[in-house]
């Protein structure tokens, strides 16, 4: 459950989390270059998605 916040908040607000300290200095180009991160995260979410109900059809 933690884990699909924290990727909604990053990937789908597109926004820096509350934790990070506004004053501090961000990379920008890293922050316009993560596409590669959110389709990661989608995978694995649906990677976790399938073996959820690999498992709910074994009992």
């Amino acid at each position: 459950e933690r884990f699909a916040v924290e990727y909604y908040k990053t990937y789908i607000q597109r926004n820096m989390s509350g934790k990070f300290q506004p004053g501090l200095a961000r990379i920008q180009e890293a922050l316009d270059t993560r596409e590669k991160f959110h389709y990661l995260a989608l995978v694995i979410i649906a990677g976790l998605a399938v073996l959820y109900a690999y498992e709910l059809a074994a009992l």
